[in-house]
């Protein structure tokens, strides 16, 4: 079986592709498009994640910005879950995207910085970075590339 988005091979066990997230399976069981909400696939979107099932999630979150563009939490934490994966041209335009809704959002710069920073762009990552900081001076990177605030504060 070859996943109709990107034509990928796939194993049958998979819900989303491996290659493009595209949904391929049923990970609610019986799958209804009239009876999950972009909310509904976004909140299956965090169970993923909080299970470390990034590419689930991101499944999942793509699922959700399909019926609802503008969901910025989806768009968000789709980005983050490309950025984890590695995926740093599909995260830096969830982020670039984020940016444009959004642009006094300082975690959408800063993870914009770490997209652009994994494909080597470091010049245009030290620009989304230099903004992030203007917008929030207590946001840093730590050495891991992962995104760290003042303590008490929730990244989204």
């Amino acid at each position: 079986m070859y996943c109709e988005q990107c034509g990928s091979e796939l194993t049958d066990e998979l819900a989303f592709c491996d290659e493009c997230g595209a949904l391929v399976g049923d990970p609610l069981g019986t799958y209804d498009e009239d009876e999950y909400s972009a909310d509904t696939w976004y909140e299956r979107g965090i169970g993923y994640d909080q299970e470390g099932h990034y590419l689930e999630a991101v499944g999942a979150y793509r699922r959700a910005l399909d019926l609802d563009r503008e969901f910025y939490p989806a768009l968000f934490n789709c980005g983050l879950d490309l950025n984890v994966l590695g995926r740093y041209e599909e995260a830096l335009a969830l982020f670039t995207r984020a940016v444009a809704l959004d642009p006094g959002d300082a975690l959408a710069h800063m993870n914009r910085a770490i997209a652009l920073y994994g494909l080597l762009r470091n010049t245009e990552g030290d620009l989304s970075y230099r903004r992030a900081k203007e917008l929030k001076p207590d946001l840093v990177i730590d050495g891991q590339g992962d995104v760290v605030t003042i303590p008490g504060e929730r990244v989204v």
